[in-house]
């Protein structure tokens, strides 16, 4: 990814574990995009730093967030 695509927007960074108790958080980061998307990128970024909450590999947290959130 290059960043140079987000010159001039609003950007929200979010660090997000699929086996973590905030993971329903997600669908709450879908309903923000949807409803800001022509303003603001959300971009998330898998975290594996805290108790193992992320260990998938990025195909694999790419179909969870798509199978549970439709991110």
């Amino acid at each position: 990814m290059l960043f140079e695509q987000f010159r001039g927007k609003k950007i929200l960074i979010v660090n997000i574990a699929s086996r973590c108790g905030f993971t329903p958080q997600l669908g709450s980061l879908q309903n923000l995009y949807e409803l800001y998307h022509d303003r603001v990128q959300i971009l998330g970024v898998p975290c594996d730093q805290f108790l193992n909450q992320s260990p998938e590999n990025e195909a694999d947290m790419r179909l969870f967030c798509e199978k549970n959130y439709g991110v």
